[in-house]
């Protein structure tokens, strides 16, 4: 069964079919009716994988297929399960499609060979995330267009271009705004001591609050409690705010911890951000949109880094020997409590 089936039914040209059912063009009102009919009577479903535009004449476009690669222990099903990830997908999925692309999620272990896909060239470009304990392997493979993206990486001489979120700036702008609103006794409450992407947000919370004049104390786990961080946070929350530190403000490094956080203060009698500020990071929507009102986070642009890395991975493509290397780093932003917008 093809277009052409549907067509010769529905009594409109091959053209207009194409044009229906990929929504590359108008077609008129009658002519949809008909076809629709016909697709339903030759019981005729389009493939989801479907050509999409031609690609002669686009430079570094041969196979029309991007790939986004996971490295080491980053496996794509985990990933699909973190917080905020959904949002960073989001950029990269909607970059890809604008540019008439297909996307392919493949992943490569460290103890395991490189994906066959990867070694038989199936794309024009390819998208890197995480680390991997032997890069060498992945430089060696790599004969086409490639950027590593959103924030660890393997690469410390730089010979792919980078798209990453700017870790470095968060603690001290969850410092900033905490002081700034009064706090004179901030606290980081972290169920994640071992996370990468966690320390350094710590470390520099602690020496701005310190250098404007706080006195932190810090409230952790020993370990990363990935399957009991709801408690931990909850726990930590309790001893913040309830014994003998009396902490005037929290920041939790993840919005599912500010949430734990949010809701022990007000299962404790408290009213958020009144007599305790809270401030949390990734302004990750399945989190923020549970607490009213809402509390302060800082937003770590992922979709924008997921749209600049396609951005970039295409400037490649179309300049494959350009020897030139770009670090793209995205500045998060502070979004605000709602009672201060």
């Amino acid at each position: 069964m093809s277009i052409y089936s549907v067509a010769k039914k529905a009594g409109v040209s091959p053209a207009a079919v194409s044009r229906y059912i990929n929504k590359s063009g108008s077609v008129a009102p009658g002519k949809a009716e008909l076809i629709c009919a016909a697709m339903k009577e030759l019981e005729y479903v389009p493939s989801l994988v479907r050509p999409g535009p031609r690609l002669k004449n686009r430079p570094g476009v041969r196979t029309g297929q991007i790939a986004l690669l996971f490295l080491g222990r980053l496996k794509p099903l985990e990933m699909y399960r973190m917080p905020v990830f959904p949002i960073l997908f989001s950029g990269v999925h909607e970059a890809v499609e604008n540019a008439g692309l297909n996307l392919v999620v493949t992943h490569w272990p460290d103890d395991a060979q490189c994906p066959s896909i990867i070694r038989k060239g199936c794309f024009d470009g390819v998208l890197i995330m995480g680390a991997m304990s032997r890069p060498e392997r992945l430089f060696s493979m790599l004969k086409i267009p490639a950027v590593w993206f959103f924030r660890s990486h393997s690469d410390p001489e730089g010979r792919l271009d980078h798209v990453f979120y700017d870790n470095s700036r968060i603690g001290e702008i969850a410092a900033r705004y905490l002081v700034g609103k009064g706090c004179r006794r901030p606290c980081f409450i972290n169920p994640y001591p071992v996370h990468e992407a966690v320390k350094p947000r710590k470390k520099d919370f602690i020496r701005t609050a310190r250098e404007l004049g706080a006195d932190v104390k810090i409230f952790e786990s020993a370990e990363d409690m990935f399957g009991s961080a709801v408690e931990e946070a909850e726990i930590m929350t309790r001893k913040a705010v309830g014994g003998k530190d009396r902490c005037d403000g929290i920041f939790a490094p993840m919005d599912n911890v500010l949430l734990s956080a949010y809701n022990c203060l007000k299962f404790m009698g408290k009213t958020p951000d009144k007599g305790v500020r809270l401030i949390g990071c990734n302004n990750d929507p399945q989190f923020m949109g549970q607490m009213y009102p809402r509390p302060a986070t800082i937003d770590i642009k992922l979709d924008a880094v997921g749209k600049k890395a396609v951005e970039q991975l295409l400037l490649r493509m179309r300049s494959p020997d350009d020897r030139d290397r770009v670090e793209i780093l995205v500045k998060p932003e502070l979004v605000p409590a709602a009672e201060d917008a």
